[in-house]
């Protein structure tokens, strides 16, 4: 069997390729794919995208720019939605409608504080004003 010079694993061998395969055809999970081949779960993910034909990354890059671009945008957006609504009750707006507008503008629970029943609470209690 031929080494891995990078790691300390064996290399896979055509067999443990077919039945990697396999098992994925089947439905199995990386874990229990790895454990049924004694080796790891990122050893099996990165073995199947190769043999897709596809990149694995492990650990994305630190500081993607896409992903953290996206992030810092949504945060900006959400937290002028929450001032907004801040602004909204100090104007004498009720609290019940200004988080409704809220979450219609995109904001989401956590900066709310607001559980899913009190959220569904809310909606109702809009609903039953109408427009």
């Amino acid at each position: 069997m031929i080494r891995n010079r990078h790691t300390r694993s064996p290399d896979w061998t055509p067999e443990q390729d077919a039945l990697l395969q396999k098992l994925e055809r089947e439905g199995l999970t990386p874990e229990k794919i790895a454990a049924r081949l004694k080796i790891t779960v990122s050893s099996v993910q990165r073995r199947s995208h190769h043999l897709r034909g596809l990149p694995f990354r492990l650990h994305p890059r630190v500081g993607d720019v896409r992903g953290g671009a996206r992030a810092r945008l949504r945060a900006k957006r959400e937290a002028a939605v929450i001032a907004a609504m801040h602004k909204a009750i100090r104007s004498g707006i009720p609290r019940n409608d200004a988080i409704a507008r809220a979450r219609k503008a995109g904001a989401s629970l956590a900066p709310l504080r607001l559980t899913p029943f009190q959220l569904i609470e809310l909606h109702n209690a809009a609903a039953s004003r109408g427009p």
